[in-house]
C-alpha cells in the first residue's frame, strides 16, 4: 500500500506523457498474508508500482453474468486478486476486468494456446478495450483522448461491484466497454466529455439538466503531480497523502442541496461515503441516484496552492440530455497573418428545429462566417475566421 519511489517514477513518467496511460496489474496475493502489519487484515497488498496515482491498476474478476441486454447481473472477485487500497486510503485497485480462464498465447509453439488466470489476464484485456474506446473517440473527434480522460471513462462507466460504491477489491467496478462507447458517441446529447483547465483560485461552473430516470452521475480525473515517496518499511501505513494538486467536484441543486464524492471508509472492509470532500483521489465521482428532471450545477474547484498553477483535468457526466451537440473535429492553429483558421464541427440535434451559427469573443478585426449558416438536422459545419491581418498577434 505504501506509495514508494516506483510508484513514484511510474506518476512522473505520465506526467510527461499526459497522453499515456500505464494499465498494470494488481497483483495475485489476494490469498497470501505476507504483510505483517495491514490496515486490516485481508487487504492492504498493493505493492510497488501498483500505488501510483497516474496509473490505471487493474483486478481480475470471474466470468460476469449478464441479462440479455447487456446489464450486468453478477460478478465475483477472483480471490487470488490483490486488494488495496493504499497506504492514503486511496481508491485502488481502480477498475476490474475479467481476468479469469482467458484464452492466451502460449509459448509451446508459435501457434500454440492455453487458458490462463489471473491480473496478467485482466489487465491486457482492459488495456486492448481502452485502445478500442480510445480508437472510437478518434474517429469521431479526430483527436485522441489525454490519458486522464480514457482513465476517467474507465472509471466513471463502470458497473458497480462489491460493495455499494467504489471498494478496496473491485476499485469502480467492472469495465463496462458499451457505456463507455456510448458516453463518447452521444457527447454534447446524452453525456459531457471534456478537456479543461483549472486556474489558481478559479471556480469552474456548469449547469446541465437531468433526465430524472438515470443517476446523474459528474466526474474528474488528473493526471497529477509526482508526490513525495514513502521510504519506511513494509507494514508502516503511512497514511500521508501523495496527492499534490488536490482538485474537488460537487453537484449543486438550487445552492442548498451540494452532492460530494465518493471516497474510501475508515478501514477497507467499510462502505464508501459521500458526504464531504475527497482529499486523497485524483479521480472524484459524484453520483446523485435518483435525480429530478431539473437543473443542476456543477462545481470544480481546488484547495490550497496549484503546483504549476493551473492542472489540466477531465470532466465527464452523464444522465443528461440536450436539444443539440457541437463537438469539434480540428486542432487548434497557429496561423500566419496572410492566413485564413479553417475549423470544422459535427453537429447533433435532438427533434425539430433550426440551429443558426455565430461566433462570439472574437478577437477584434477578426471575421468568422459559416457554412452553412444554419441546420435543422445532424450535419457537419465548417468555420472560418478570416481578416487576421487586422488582428493582434498572440
Amino acid at each position: 500500500g505504501s506509495y514508494n519511489s516506483d510508484a513514484r517514477d511510474w506518476d512522473e513518467l505520465a506526467y510527461l506523457a499526459p497522453y499515456y496511460l500505464p494499465v498494470m496489474s494488481a497483483g495475485n496475493d489476494g490469498n497470501n498474508n505476507d504483510n505483517p502489519n495491514p490496515m486490516e487484515v485481508g487487504y492492504d497488498k498493493l505493492t510497488s508500482n501498483k500505488t501510483a496515482k497516474n496509473i490505471l491498476t487493474v483486478a481480475n474478476a470471474q466470468d460476469a453474468i449478464i441479462d440479455s441486454s447487456g446489464n450486468l447481473t453478477s460478478v465475483l472477485i477472483n480471490s487470488s486478486s490483490s486488494q488495496g487500497p493504499s497506504d492514503d486510503k486511496r481508491i485502488k485497485p481502480d477498475i476490474t476486468g475479467n481476468g479469469t480462464n482467458l484464452t492466451s498465447a502460449s509459448s509451446t509453439s508459435d501457434s500454440s494456446i492455453t487458458t490462463f488466470s489471473g491480473t496478467s489476464m485482466s489487465s491486457p484485456n482492459v488495456a486492448g478495450t481502452l485502445l478500442l474506446l480510445q480508437q472510437h473517440y478518434k474517429n469521431i473527434t479526430n483527436s485522441f483522448m489525454l490519458a486522464s480522460t480514457l482513465k476517467g471513462i474507465a472509471c466513471h462507466t463502470a458497473d458497480d461491484a462489491g460493495n455499494v460504491g467504489p471498494d478496496a477489491k473491485f476499485g469502480w467496478g467492472l469495465l463496462n466497454a458499451k457505456m463507455g462507447a456510448e458516453a463518447i458517441t452521444n457527447n454534447g446529447l446524452k453525456s459531457w466529455i471534456s478537456e479543461e483547465n483549472l486556474a489558481q483560485n478559479q471556480n469552474f461552473l456548469m449547469t446541465v439538466k437531468a433526465t430524472g430516470n438515470e443517476p446523474l452521475i459528474a466526474s474528474i480525473t488528473w493526471t497529477d503531480l509526482p508526490g513525495i515517496a514513502n521510504v519506511g518499511n513494509l507494514g508502516e501505513n503511512n497514511s500521508t497523502p501523495a496527492l499534490v494538486n488536490n482538485l474537488d467536484i460537487k453537484i449543486i441543486k438550487n445552492d442548498t442541496e451540494i452532492y460530494f464524492p465518493w471516497r474510501l471508509g475508515n478501514l477497507p472492509s467499510s462502505f464508501a461515503t459521500r458526504t464531504d470532500d475527497n482529499n486523497v483521489d485524483n479521480v472524484e465521482i459524484v453520483k446523485i441516484d435518483a435525480p429530478t428532471a431539473d437543473f443542476y450545477t456543477i462545481s470544480v474547484a481546488h484547495k490550497g496552492i496549484l503546483a504549476t498553477g493551473n492542472q489540466n483535468y477531465s470532466l465527464i457526466i452523464t444522465g443528461i440530455r440536450s436539444t443539440f451537440s457541437l463537438i469539434s473535429t480540428s486542432d487548434d492553429l497557429e496561423l500566419c497573418a496572410n492566413q485564413t483558421a479553417v475549423y470544422t464541427f459535427n453537429y447533433k440535434q435532438a427533434g425539430s428545429f433550426v440551429t443558426n451559427f455565430s461566433a462570439v469573443n472574437l478577437p477584434t478585426g477578426a471575421i468568422a462566417s459559416f457554412s452553412p449558416s444554419f441546420l435543422s438536422g445532424d450535419g457537419t459545419v465548417t468555420m472560418t475566421i478570416s481578416n487576421l491581418s487586422a488582428v493582434n498577434p498572440g
